[in-house]
């Protein structure tokens, strides 16, 4: 059987994954059964094209890790998990649903960013799409849909999206070294959305074969770009955030310059996470919980989908609580 290549697109919520995944499907690609995508919402009234299966077995690969994604444990634990047969089996059955369709397929789920350590161990030559956005503008996003009404105003997520946008920007320039990665700004996509799709055709075709009018597929996949849906926006920099460190701010101009076709090697260990990062996230992540079991997390809401037929009911599809010693070595402010 002819090996048909998988496209994961990658980012950090609110970043433009979605918009890309349209714009992908649109070139050609399948992004599973439309019954099994996350319904759209307010939030994404394009829909968030997140296959619901892929969803599921995330919520359980993360569990089975012990751990929060946050933690320096998590990422050397996938790889383990990448060797159980059972979790293998599981994942390379879900890949063996998106083959039917015998053409290129695509994943677009945030926490995959943060597990490719396992998703290579299953995925054979995947095409990686990465979405970069201005980090604050996504923060501000982030803090308007992840913080309740009640407490908006009060209580801010500025500084934690940033560190969280640090961390998976790393996670990802990381696992995918050596690779022809390709970073579209999110920005390019909503101000010049033909010559940004040009440009998407243009790598696909190179990577995969394009058969067909390109121009044609431009057009349709230029047509999915609705520019109302550049919500957030603001005359600030990043330069100018008081929340963004340095390292921050550097990262980010780094992968600007990767986004416009500059592909200098990026030093990670000029952009280390700050000591406090573990215990801040998982902070952070254990008030949603606690917001979510009081009925604070409405905003949110959307982001969790039913279970698919045949599959049981997940619970919030938030990271897990690390185990107690895990939490015992967290660093203390």
């Amino acid at each position: 059987m002819h090996h048909i290549k998988p496209i994961l697109v990658l980012g950090l919520d609110r970043s433009g994954t979605s918009m890309l995944t349209d714009v992908l499907s649109h070139w050609g690609c399948w992004a599973g059964d439309e019954r099994l995508l996350a319904a759209a919402s307010p939030l994404n009234p394009q829909g968030f094209w997140e296959y619901k299966p892929v969803q599921h077995f995330l919520v359980e690969l993360f569990a089975a890790t012990g751990t929060g994604w946050w933690s320096a444990e998590f990422r050397p634990a996938l790889r383990e998990l990448g060797r159980s047969p059972a979790f293998r089996e599981r994942a390379q059955r879900l890949v063996s649903e998106m083959e039917v369709a015998g053409r290129p397929w695509v994943w677009k789920e945030p926490l995959v960013s943060v597990s490719l350590p396992f998703w290579q161990q299953v995925c054979r030559d995947p095409i990686y799409m990465i979405t970069l956005r201005n980090p604050y503008l996504s923060a501000l996003s982030y803090q308007s849909y992840l913080v309740p009404t009640e407490l908006q105003g009060s209580f801010r997520t500025i500084a934690y999206f940033l560190l969280r946008w640090q961390f998976f920007m790393r996670c990802i320039l990381e696992d995918t070294a050596g690779t022809n990665a390709m970073f579209i700004a999110y920005e390019d996509l909503l101000g010049a959305p033909a010559e940004s799709c040009r440009r998407i055709s243009d790598h696909l075709g190179r990577e995969l074969g394009a058969p067909g009018d390109a121009a044609d597929r431009i057009r349709r996949m230029a047509a999915r770009i609705d520019p109302k849906l550049w919500r957030q926006r603001s005359a600030l920099s990043l330069d100018e955030v008081a929340e963004a460190s340095p390292e921050q701010k550097e990262l980010y101009a780094c992968l600007s310059r990767r986004a416009q076709g500059v592909t200098a090697e990026i030093d990670l260990a000029r952009f280390p996470m700050p000591a406090c990062f573990e215990e801040y996230a998982l902070n952070v992540e254990s008030l949603r919980d606690v917001l979510a079991m009081r009925g604070l997390a409405a905003n949110a809401a959307p982001r969790q989908p039913p279970a698919p037929a045949g599959f049981p009911e997940s619970p919030p599809r938030l990271p897990p609580r690390p185990r107690r010693d895990a939490a015992a070595r967290l660093p203390r402010g």
